[in-house]
């Protein structure tokens, strides 16, 4: 399995119960997909370098995350299709 850092921005209307919900579900996409979450940390709320869908301000979300290719790709159909994610961009980080 590779190592993975998955980053997403949050829609900061967005209750504080609907966030970590939001985070639990995307950890669950992972673990569904034969994948493992090591950690998942929220930062408070940044203003962001321009506007993306209107929106001025974002909660950035950083899951560290490893699993094999379908399990990358699954994290990245569900974070694409997810109405409250602003952005979202995966990287990998083991050393290969």
């Amino acid at each position: 399995m590779r190592a993975y850092e998955v980053i997403y921005i949050l829609d900061p209307s967005l209750p504080e119960e609907e966030l970590k919900a939001l985070q639990e579900q995307f950890a669950e996409t992972v673990r569904t997909h034969a994948g493992q979450v090591q950690d998942v940390t929220q930062w408070e709320t940044r203003r962001l370098a321009y506007d993306i869908k209107g929106q001025h301000e974002g909660v950035y979300v950083i899951m560290n995350v490893s699993g094999e290719t379908d399990t990358i790709t699954e994290i990245d159909r569900a974070l694409k299709f997810s109405e409250p994610v602003l952005r979202h961009m995966i990287v990998r980080t083991d050393n290969q």
